[in-house]
């Protein structure tokens, strides 16, 4: 047996279709993904990448090119979450740039198919039926109406993105991003939560801290899971000296290894906390865009709030089935050995609340991705999961019973991944730009190539390997951070011999990053444009 049946409300599932589930879960996470892959090629793989991918894809690819942590090739920049940004840099070393997007989508895959299999470890109680869903998800099921509204006109990121992928599902988190690793590095803590409890010894404690400050170091934000698991073993932990001892180890194992690499981050980059993070929240500010925006749903059509009801919806959804969640039961009723898992997901209902208000009052709606909010929607699923073993696992006793639900979640699952997920003109403007302009562009200019201030996410930067600033401002190094903030980010890049501005993603809003910089201060020459007109580089000089 996969696992002990220890709690009476799974144990009329039969053991004996653990394996089957188990078995059949992974294959619908993971086979769609690679037979896809097998199909498309390297070149499909630019269709489950996020466009922000390429912020870590360019640091890499500089890492073992040139030897510096920089996106620019030259000054040291920290806008990365660190332990995905250690894992890009092993991919583009091993793979090359050629197959780095191949290199990532593959990690990642199995990064969560590894995931979910500690995850099963960690059930404790019979894996159920409710495993089943998780290829989609609840919180992919929840969202997918949005999608199944706007089918055929899917709403996109600029002009190259191409239509969205239903995001939330196990799937869109292969997505270049550190998505994955926070997904693997959450399976190794609920292991070892209900595994290796972590007041059973002071080992466990510090195995199960140090989990929680890889999480941290996985997507910084993602600290606050950190700190609601901790706080939880803290609570358990009172009227014990011995308890009391452990739980002080396990939050040193957490915080330790986090402020240490903060610390790291000030010396090396001028700045503690990533300064892409900085540049986009407004905290202890609020940003009422976000319920402006929010309300304004209520009014508008549907047609005008799709493109960021998704988005909104990332940040609420999640939040408010926590809230949910922490009025139906105690956050640390851990007493019954089959109930470790749902105590885990009840300690982490604080976290899933707290970060999306965080993002919801804090963060600008466009500034956000689905990739901040990973753990989040897993956790909607994982309680959605949890839920119909308990509630429905005994009606599916009987093999027939059993084979109807495995075989229509099964054809569920197949269906939502062709049709919402594998949208094939998602990213194809990336795709195209990578095997075809790029190798244009690096011909046209020969060995002088020019240094690049450019407007978009990294892909032109990682497709030239031109020196390259970041216009967007989510990869500069400090000075240069200021420098935008004080809205002088051109000046400063043509007097660094940046003196060449592009832009791929964002055509028609590149010259608003400016803020008016160039208006008669510049003379400005057509340097470069693509044959159909949809890529171009121009040269900034002084007037004066």
């Amino acid at each position: 047996m996969l696992l002990h049946a220890d709690c009476s409300m799974t144990r009329s599932f039969p053991q004996r279709f653990e394996r089957v589930t188990v078995a059949l879960t992974l294959l619908l996470i993971v086979g769609p993904v690679l037979v896809d892959l097998a199909h498309g090629g390297a070149r499909r793989a630019f269709g489950y990448v996020a466009a922000d991918s390429f912020y870590y894809l360019t640091i890499a690819r500089n890492v073992v090119e040139h030897g510096v942590v920089s996106f620019d090739q030259i000054r040291p920049t920290n806008s990365f979450h660190p332990l995905w940004q250690l894992v890009t840099v092993g991919v583009v070393a091993l793979m090359g740039v050629e197959w780095g997007v191949l290199g990532v989508v593959l990690v990642g895959t199995s990064m969560i198919g590894g995931g979910f299999l500690l995850l099963v470890r960690a059930w404790r109680t019979p894996v159920g039926p409710g495993v089943l869903t998780l290829p989609v998800g609840a919180f992919g099921l929840l969202l997918s109406p949005l999608w199944w509204a706007a089918l055929g006109n899917l709403p996109h990121h600029g002009h190259t993105s191409g239509s969205f992928p239903l995001f939330g599902t196990t799937w869109s988190f292969a997505n270049g991003m550190e998505s994955s690793a926070v997904i693997l590095v959450f399976a190794v803590a609920a292991y070892l939560w209900t595994r290796r409890p972590p007041l059973e010894s002071e080992r466990s404690a510090i195995a199960f801290g140090a989990s929680l400050a890889a999480l941290g170091l996985a997507r910084l934000d993602h600290t606050v899971f950190g700190v609601a698991l901790v706080t939880a073993v803290a609570l358990r932990s009172r009227g014990s000296a011995t308890r009391a001892r452990r739980a002080g180890l396990l939050a040193l194992a957490f915080v330790v290894p986090i402020a240490l690499y903060l610390l790291a981050s000030r010396v090396a980059f001028g700045a503690a906390f990533p300064l892409s993070g900085s540049l986009k929240t407004s905290f202890p500010q609020p940003d009422w865009s976000n319920l402006q925006m929010t309300l304004g749903l209520m009014f508008d059509p549907p047609s005008a709030w799709l493109a960021f009801a998704w988005r909104e919806a990332n940040q609420i959804l999640p939040a408010g089935i926590g809230v949910a969640h922490m009025v139906s039961g105690r956050l640390t009723d851990l007493s019954r050995e089959g109930d470790r898992f749902d105590g885990l997901l009840r300690s982490c209902a604080p976290a899933v609340v707290v970060l999306g208000a965080y993002n919801f009052f804090f963060v600008n709606v466009w500034s956000q991705g689905h990739w901040y909010f990973p753990l989040s929607s897993l956790w909607v699923s994982l309680v959605a999961a949890r839920a119909i073993d308990r509630r429905f696992g005994n009606l599916f006793a009987s093999a027939r019973a059993y084979g109807a639900w495995a075989l229509g979640w099964s054809a569920l699952a197949v269906f939502y991944f062709l049709t919402l997920h594998r949208q094939l003109d998602y990213q194809a403007r990336f795709a195209q730009f990578f095997y075809e302009e790029g190798p244009r562009v690096r011909a046209h200019y020969g060995e002088k190539p020019p240094r690049l201030l450019s407007f978009d996410d990294g892909i032109v930067a990682y497709t030239t390997g031109f020196p390259t600033m970041s216009g967007t401002g989510n990869a500069l190094d400090v000075d240069a951070y200021v420098a935008r903030r004080e809205h002088r980010l051109l000046r400063l890049s043509v007097e660094r011999g940046h003196d060449h501005v592009t832009t791929l993603a964002y055509p028609d809003s590149w010259t608003s990053f400016l803020g008016g910089e160039a208006a008669g201060q510049y003379r400005v020459a057509l340097d470069y444009v693509a044959d159909d007109r949809s890529f171009f580089i121009v040269r900034f000089s002084p007037k004066h």
